[in-house]
């Protein structure tokens, strides 16, 4: 009977006596955040937790920030 984490595509690899599950993180670009970005990024964890918490979640989050340290310095 195969495992959930298997049934949608999962691998494991044993190391020693453990198993353990083959993960790998989605390619996330090389994104330039400055002062600006930061601030924000502190904004959004004191005061939107839920919005961070999903675009953290989403890989999304070092693109918006970027996005946003770029349309303030224009």
């Amino acid at each position: 009977m195969k495992s959930l984490f298997e049934q949608f595509g999962g691998t494991y690899r044993k190391e020693n006596v453990y198993v353990i599950p083959n993960l790998e993180m989605p390619g996330i670009a090389n994104f330039e955040i400055g002062i600006y970005g930061q601030l924000h990024l502190k904004y959004l964890q004191e005061y939107h937790k839920l919005n961070y918490i999903n675009l953290l979640t989403s890989g999304s989050l070092n693109g918006y920030l970027s996005d946003i340290d770029r349309q303030i310095r224009k």
